[in-house]
């Protein structure tokens, strides 16, 4: 027959294991919901890096194509660059001439062209070039209808107008306008170190027609 203190004993004993066994079966569900967890959260990191590396690609690839555009966008434009240039290979401008409501700009142009040394030089056209500002007058555009011509104005227009308040200067492009702006600092530096320059075809040259290498600062 128990004794009380064993069947206390015994209660105990068996509350212990039914709290060991809730315990260990807590435990396991806790584990499967751990391992579980875990599992959706391994499967959303990969999911992530996934995503991830096709972004990565898709940069990539997105990086690329925007190199050719814009590859192809400056050989399109040096391309429209060249034939402006090309429209413009005849042409000369004259800065400074006063400007008048009567003026015949023909007439202007021929009368230059007589001191630089042209006597007979035929002109295509020439015109006032810009929108009127007050004090200031436009320049003159003016087509020689000769290159060989436009060659010896170049040439010869800076020594005959050596005294008149007016110049002749090439009629670039705009790109070629910037090019030619974005080195004077460097170009003076020659100049004034005995070196001969001149602006043609886009490019600072020697006298011989090699392009200076200049770099940015």
């Amino acid at each position: 027959m128990a004794t009380p203190q064993s069947s206390l004993e015994q209660a105990i004993d068996e509350a212990i294991e039914k709290i060991l066994q809730k315990v260990a079966s807590d435990l396991k569900i806790m584990k499967t919901d751990f391992m579980h967890a875990l599992n959706e959260h391994e499967k959303r990191l990969e999911a992530l890096e996934a995503e991830n590396l096709r972004l990565e690609e898709q940069y990539d690839t997105l990086v690329k194509e925007l190199e050719e555009h814009k590859k192809l966008g400056e050989l399109h434009s040096q391309d429209l660059n060249k034939l402006e240039r090309f429209s413009r290979r005849n042409n000369i401008r004259l800065i400074g001439i006063p400007e008048t409501d009567q003026e015949n700009c023909d007439t202007t142009v021929s009368e230059v062209l007589r001191k630089i040394g042209l006597e007979d030089c035929k002109l295509e056209r020439a015109h006032r070039d810009g929108r009127r500002i007050p004090g200031k007058p436009r320049h003159i555009i003016a087509k020689l209808t000769f290159y060989k011509d436009k060659v010896y104005v170049m040439k010869n227009a800076r020594r005959s107008l050596a005294n008149e308040t007016y110049f002749v200067v090439d009629d670039l492009t705009l790109k070629d306008l910037k090019e030619k702006r974005r080195w004077k600092n460097e170009v003076s530096q020659l100049f004034a170190n005995g070196t001969f320059s001149h602006f043609s075809g886009g490019r600072w040259r020697t006298r011989d027609g090699r392009p200076f290498a200049f770099h940015s600062s």
